[in-house]
């Protein structure tokens, strides 16, 4: 027994290593020649559906990368889902659809207790940007409490699909914030009434390194070796 004991041990922490070696933020995949939906989606972040009228629905993302000392932002305004019923064709005429343009105002980051305005400076994009096309834009913080207005430039990745659906992932730094805000305990919520009434996404301050899933990945490892290991030993005895 005190070898199965010996042997599950080993075994946990050679895992418990390997997984340690991995990057500790799951911010690794290249956005080169990927749309928004596509990298949020391949980086397995989540989302929810917003909606204002419970007819038009945009999928939000929203998470701290605590590791790059970032806070990444996805919007897509009309995905295509089964509760957009209403148009999932290409549009003709980007004009027309007014509900798949980007919203470049109202987010709401709260950090802390203080208040933070988020704007995206997609403007000179809403009508020019073309199918299948990517462009970039600054984005700007406002700090209420300070009353400080921060830029960073192209941290705004805005693509239109082949319907004129308008998407952003949008990558905002801690240096764009109080530095006194962004700890490892932080609750920083982000909301829009724009795009969801009464809705908005929590995340914390805390590391993106996945230690749940060590820590699950671990105890079915471990239970594995148990079972392997006394299935050996029974066979043994059995054969003596």
């Amino acid at each position: 027994m005190k070898d199965f004991i010996k042997k599950v041990f080993i075994t946990s922490l050679l895992i418990f290593g390997c997984l340690f070696c991995m990057p500790f933020s799951n911010h690794q995949v290249d956005a080169k020649a990927m749309t928004p939906a596509e990298e949020w989606k391949a980086n397995s972040f989540p989302s929810e559906d917003w909606t204002t009228d419970n007819y038009t629905y945009h999928k939000v993302g929203f998470i701290n990368d605590s590791n790059h000392k970032q806070l990444l932002l996805y919007i897509d305004m009309y995905p295509i889902s089964k509760k957009n019923k209403n148009d999932n064709s290409t549009d003709q005429n980007q004009n027309d659809s007014q509900y798949k343009k980007m919203m470049p105002s109202g987010y709401e980051i709260k950090i802390g207790n203080n208040v933070y305005d988020l704007s995206l400076d997609v403007y000179s994009h809403l009508y020019s940007i073309q199918k299948d096309q990517t462009e970039y834009s600054n984005i700007g913080i406002w700090d209420r409490t300070r009353g400080i207005y921060t830029t960073s430039k192209d941290a705004c990745r805005l693509n239109s699909d082949n319907r004129y659906n308008h998407s952003v992932f949008v990558t905002i730094h801690y240096s764009m914030f109080n530095d006194k805000d962004i700890n490892g305990s932080t609750t920083i919520t982000l909301k829009n009434a724009n795009l969801g009434n009464n809705q908005e996404i929590t995340v914390t301050g805390a590391s993106t390194f996945p230690y749940i899933p060590v820590i699950i990945a671990i105890i079915l490892a471990s239970i594995t070796v148990v079972i392997y290991y006394h299935k050996k030993e029974s066979g043994h005895h059995e054969q003596n």
